[in-house]
């Protein structure tokens, strides 16, 4: 007779759901009890395969930051990323984490070798606030990143991240520092991407941030002002994205696009809004490697896109928007 049994599972305080094991299934069954807003729950890891999740330094010239933990409302702990071996934190399949933080910024340049991660075994969903890593307790409502590089290589190449059915990760800034989030998902096993609000953006703000992941849903990008670089390589290798986001941006900048989409090779929809792709290398190999056949939705005001990997792909239809 197989064992049946279940186990409670928590969020912020509040016994949310139960799982019920018999044999190799796993059935899950609401509790009443109503499900919190992702926005006030702090950033959150619900462990689906047990392991380690590691706080480490990208490289030795890293800051020695702390933030705090809690397994399953547990109790609050410290952790401090000591080396790039970094401090481990042992978990078990079904266990919720929970993460903050009172650090302004969790690198010191645009570089992610001098950046605090994530790392680890486990395989996990991400979800809640980020900005419970900057704000500690006071994270609720909280739409302001306070410095340079703030999650520069945050989760990178930790490829046990994933997104969650029906949780969300929630990064609410509206106005974007220099490379803030530069690399924060590279190399990650993401597939839907959080809303990103921000309508002012910062040099590099985007930079590789979801490169080389499973993304296959893209955020939209409400920027109608762009900043030097912001998109550069934002989406670069995300083979499974088939559609863009609406870009529309009317005047490009340098390096905005650089990239963007480069070797996206599932990627059949743009719209790009562009009148002005004058700056330099604002559309360099944004296109490249992409679909051989596509649809490109341009602005009826446009007339002097190129044909190619650095314009209008060559088999791609053009249509007015």
């Amino acid at each position: 007779m197989a064992i049946v049994y279940d186990r409670p599972i928590y969020r912020s305080g509040n016994l949310v759901k139960k799982m019920y094991r018999s044999g190799n299934l796993i059935y899950w069954r609401l509790n009443p009890v109503e499900e919190p807003d992702d926005n006030i729950i702090p950033l959150t890891f619900e462990i689906i395969s047990g392991g380690t999740i590691v706080w480490k330094k990208g490289g030795p010239n890293a800051q020695s930051l702390t933030i705090y933990y809690n397994i399953n409302d547990g109790g609050w702990q410290s952790i401090t990323a000591n080396d790039s071996a970094g401090t481990a934190i042992n978990v078990s399949a079904g266990d919720i984490v929970q993460f903050k933080g009172n650090n302004t910024s969790y690198c010191t340049t645009t570089y992610y070798g001098q950046a605090c991660q994530f790392g680890g075994t486990a395989t996990f969903y991400a979800y809640g606030n980020i900005m419970s890593l900057i704000y500690g307790d006071n994270f609720i409502g909280q739409s302001t990143l306070e410095e340079n590089y703030t999650f520069v290589g945050l989760f990178r190449f930790m490829t046990g991240l994933t997104s969650h059915i029906s949780h969300k990760l929630i990064m609410p800034a509206t106005t974007l520092t220099q490379s803030c989030y530069s690399n924060m998902f590279y190399g990650t096993n993401i597939t839907t991407a959080p809303e990103l609000p921000a309508t002012n953006l910062a040099t590099s703000c985007y930079l590789n941030m979801f490169s080389n992941t499973s993304l296959i849903s893209a955020p939209q990008l409400p920027a109608t002002t762009l900043a030097q670089s912001c998109y550069n390589s934002m989406f670069s290798y995300c083979t499974n994205l088939t559609t863009a986001p609406e870009l529309p941006a009317t005047i490009l900048v340098n390096n905005c696009y650089n990239f963007m989409f480069a070797h996206c090779s599932s990627l059949n929809y743009v719209k790009c809004l562009a009148t002005d792709i004058s700056a330099s290398y604002c559309t360099h190999q944004w296109l490249d490697s992409v679909a051989a056949n596509g649809t490109f939705i341009k602005n009826t005001e446009m007339s002097s896109w190129t044909s190619g990997y650095n314009g209008i792909p060559s088999g791609w239809t053009v249509q007015n928007a």
